[in-house]
């Protein structure tokens, strides 16, 4: 793949990075509370100050009490909900662009005003079996799911169905498609699965996380869209199957679609893989596993090859110029129908990893483009053979940690670096309560966009 991009390849070293960032500044201290105004999050925790304080301050109690009552009732109106115990009030702001968090302290009636947080899961899931997971941990999934575990962005998956009872898969399903029959599941077609294999990929890159059940997968919250290519019980699908089946899905907003089928190499998956970009998508399809070297190189497609544990090529599988990336083929410990989880091995598990990070990437600002979204893909991967792209592992191991960051609004700018033309301008739009500054995507402009536009700003170290 040799898009042409805003970034050269000499560039693309010095892009996005921060290392050179002087240590005085690399951590921007966070803004005081007083600049923060309530537009930033639609919502106070408040909690007014008792009688007693004013009490001790010289007032006299009757006077003591009705200021203590003022109080409340200031804030009562507003309230959404209230923890007793605490004295919590959870309180509204009807006008997002008002100050009401400054208005209350000038009032020095309460003892604690700051924003209702809207935050998200910890970074490990509680799974039983992610621990057997390594593949996940190997691309770095863990150390970005702090920020996004996927949103709802779809992934298609063109293989043998789904298992739509599977307690990891269930929840993030959406209609799918059987393309031997040209009829939707809407349609009263059927998207079960037939082997076990489609059950595996769609899971390795979309299972339910910290549901504690089974494993997760990259993107927990990621939609499922099952596209059913086969129904023979081997699996076997014609080319012409999956091509609509492809075609269906991105005309049905899949964003992301992977297959699970060898054939990379035929023409018809460039021209398929053209038409999928130019409506706004990405097409993912992983090599083979005859371990052959082919000289094709599609430009509009992502090509994914696989590796062991230790990184280097998996002997079976197939490689050439065309290779995109590559991601952890042996040992995957993935859904299976019935519910359960075992280990599969091949270039079929390898796929949905890369489509996987494609999406938690966009998640984080869906109005970039698939070239964007790719070069987040190229820019973050981990080089593990010759320098540059190669004919084995691509561009390198997909890093999940890094393609998030490079397709955040880190680059706020959108200059193709980061740098502290970024952070200014990150500031004074969320000093402003711009929508601009809602970096997890979560329709909220909060101090936890700050925590993590100043994360992604810094950076991770591999």
């Amino acid at each position: 793949m040799n898009p042409i991009g805003l970034l050269s390849t000499t560039t693309c070293v010095a892009a996005f990075a921060l290392c050179a960032l002087p240590a005085a500044i690399a951590r921007p201290e966070p803004p005081q509370a007083k600049s923060m105004p309530i537009a930033l999050t639609g919502r106070l925790l408040v909690i007014p100050h008792h009688t007693d304080h004013f009490a001790a301050a010289g007032m006299p109690l009757e006077a003591a009490r009705i200021r203590r009552w003022q109080a409340i009732d200031r804030i009562r109106s507003l309230g959404e909900k209230r923890v007793p115990e605490l004295d919590l009030w959870v309180v509204h702001a009807q006008d997002t662009h008002h100050d009401l968090a400054d208005q209350l302290r000038r009032t020095g009636d309460y003892r604690l005003i700051e924003p209702d947080w809207l935050l998200q899961t910890c970074g490990t899931p509680n799974d039983p079996y992610y621990d057997r997971q390594w593949h996940l941990r190997r691309i770095r999934c863990d150390t970005i799911w702090p920020f996004t575990v996927g949103g709802s962005v779809i992934c298609a998956f063109v293989d043998t169905g789904v298992d739509r009872s599977h307690p990891d898969l269930a929840s993030n399903l959406v209609p799918g498609y059987n393309a031997v029959r040209r009829v939707s599941q809407a349609s009263g077609a059927p998207v079960d699965d037939l082997n076990g294999h489609g059950t595996a990929t769609a899971g390795i890159a979309a299972a339910t996380g910290n549901n504690s059940v089974g494993g997760v997968g990259v993107g927990w919250t990621l939609s499922i869209m099952p596209v059913r290519v086969s129904d023979s019980a081997n699996g076997s699908a014609f080319m012409s199957d999956i091509i609509d089946g492809i075609v269906w899905a991105v005309r049905n907003r899949a964003r992301v679609v992977s297959v699970g089928y060898a054939g990379v190499q035929a023409s018809v998956v460039q021209s398929t893989g053209e038409w999928v970009r130019r409506n706004n998508a990405l097409l993912v399809w992983p090599m083979d596993n005859a371990g052959v070297e082919y000289s094709f190189d599609w430009p509009d497609v992502i090509v994914v090859s696989g590796t062991q544990m230790s990184g280097e090529l998996n002997s079976g599988s197939s490689f050439g110029v065309g290779v995109d990336f590559a991601a952890p083929a042996t040992g995957i410990y993935a859904p299976s129908r019935g519910g359960f989880y075992t280990f599969y091995s091949g270039n079929s598990f390898a796929g949905p990893q890369v489509a996987g990070v494609a999406a938690l990437a966009w998640s984080m600002d869906p109005s970039l483009s698939p070239f964007q979204i790719l070069r987040a893909l190229e820019l973050s991967a981990e080089d593990i053979g010759t320098p540059g792209r190669d004919n084995t592992t691509g561009f390198g191991i997909v890093d999940a940690a890094g393609a998030v960051r490079l397709a955040s609004r880190v680059d706020f700018n959108r200059d193709g670096f980061i740098d502290f033309f970024d952070y200014d301008a990150f500031i004074n739009a969320f000093e402003s309560g711009s929508d601009l500054a809602d970096v997890n995507a979560d329709n909220f402009v909060d101090y936890m966009d700050y925590s993590n536009f100043v994360a992604l700003f810094v950076g991770f170290d591999r």
